[in-house]
């Protein structure tokens, strides 16, 4: 899931860092928590109405109480009307974290062979150069794209 959701989260970077370069926050910011909303609503609803389903998960047990933790942070974060380069900062650091410790835990339940949903979350690690590389590509990746929306393309 870490990785998916980076993923399809690049458009949201993209339009948020384009925003915040032409000086449009409340887009950046509206993009960000805009999408967040939509994301959790529309898809979840969605897919119980085409078909509903039972979540057997230990990862969504531990994700979903930082979920509501990550909201909470980032409300208190945003309440002073500011978002600071210190905001920011701190923001990546919990990101940077959360990244971490998600890939700690999933290699221990590798080794211990629990959880179906874990599972699939280590398929998703890169083998090759490991979580350094992955690192690389996702900072080359937020170097263009913006330029790329700079410049049209």
């Amino acid at each position: 899931m870490t990785v998916v959701s980076i993923g399809t989260s690049l458009p949201e970077i993209i339009v948020s860092l384009a925003a915040s370069l032409h000086e449009q926050r409340d887009l950046a910011v509206g993009t960000a928590l805009g999408s967040n909303i939509i994301n959790i609503l529309l898809i979840l609803g969605l897919a119980a109405l085409v078909r509903p389903f039972t979540v057997h998960s230990d990862v969504l047990r531990r994700e979903l109480p930082l979920m509501l933790l990550v909201s909470v942070v980032a409300g208190s974060v945003l309440y002073d009307g500011q978002l600071s380069r210190s905001d920011g900062i701190f923001l990546l650091f919990l990101a940077v974290l959360w990244l971490l410790f998600i890939v700690k835990l999933a290699r221990q339940a590798e080794r211990q062979g629990t959880d179906s949903l874990t599972r699939e979350q280590l398929a998703e690690l890169p083998r090759e150069g490991g979580l350094p590389v992955a690192f690389l590509w996702l900072g080359i990746a937020l170097i263009i794209m913006p330029v790329a929306v700079r410049r049209g393309w």
